[in-house]
């Protein structure tokens, strides 16, 4: 998602069924009203700051990632 944000985004949507929209690309600058604790998370652009940090975790995530079978893309 990170690094081909578009591709991957028109690929969810499409998986969705639903059609495309050029605002899924700039979702950080709506202007409706958030009221979640992430509000503010919602506003920012996509970042890649915590890529791989759940390696940190990996240890406990066995069960999951198993449980994940194929669609854990561990890269």
């Amino acid at each position: 998602m990170i690094s081909e944000q578009e591709s991957t985004s028109r690929r969810l949507i499409d998986f969705a069924g639903l059609e495309w929209n050029d605002a899924c690309l700039s979702f950080h600058e709506t202007e409706r009203t958030v009221r979640t604790l992430s509000r503010w998370q919602v506003r920012q652009p996509l970042y890649s700051s915590s890529v791989k940090r759940w390696k940190k975790y990996e240890e406990f995530l066995g069960p999951l990632i198993e449980g994940l079978g194929d669609m854990a893309e561990l890269r």
